[in-house]
């Protein structure tokens, strides 16, 4: 189930450990901020399927993904960082 934020917006985690400013079509931004080595954003519920089909390549290698629904724990430990 995604986790979702007091105004509904939907936790996405990157899988790779850094920071990340992505933008989906149409200019819209999301920043993907590290915590306890967590890259996590809060994305509009409209933009999701958008920032989950943005890939990663490397080396000639097929398009990985980059980004996944962030669990439970993800949030809380996020979150947690964020409020300290």
């Amino acid at each position: 189930m995604p986790q979702k934020n007091s105004i509904g917006q939907i936790a996405l985690k990157r899988l790779r450990q850094s920071p990340k400013l992505v933008t989906i079509p149409g200019n819209k931004q999301y920043y993907f901020a590290v915590q306890y080595n967590i890259s996590l954003a809060w994305v509009d519920p409209e933009d999701v399927n958008k920032v989950l089909a943005v890939k990663h390549s490397c080396c000639g290698g097929n398009p990985q993904p980059q980004f996944v629904y962030a669990s439970e724990r993800d949030v809380r430990m996020w979150t947690g960082a964020a409020e300290r």
